[in-house]
């Protein structure tokens, strides 16, 4: 499939079709990795993002519950 470079703002891009996008299972909004392998471009779809958690959920303990580890034993003179 061909397509053309075009300028974009400051930058130039492309339009991806919609038959690759759904053969890739992209969609809108989604974060990508672009590399370069010689004069290749490679455009990999990034891991979707866990949730982000504000000051309050942070602070009410409950997220922080669930994040603990057990690092074993204290060793030296650790006070806990």
């Amino acid at each position: 499939m061909v397509t053309k470079l075009q300028k974009w703002g400051n930058s130039q891009g492309i339009r991806i079709p919609k038959q690759i996008l759904s053969a890739t299972y992209l969609t809108e909004g989604d974060n990508v990795d672009i590399t370069s392998n010689g004069d290749v471009i490679i455009i990999r779809r990034m891991n979707k993002v866990e949730k982000v958690y504000s000051l309050d959920e942070l602070l009410s303990g409950d997220i922080l519950r669930q994040c603990e580890e057990d690092w074993g034993k204290n060793v030296g003179k650790e006070i806990w």
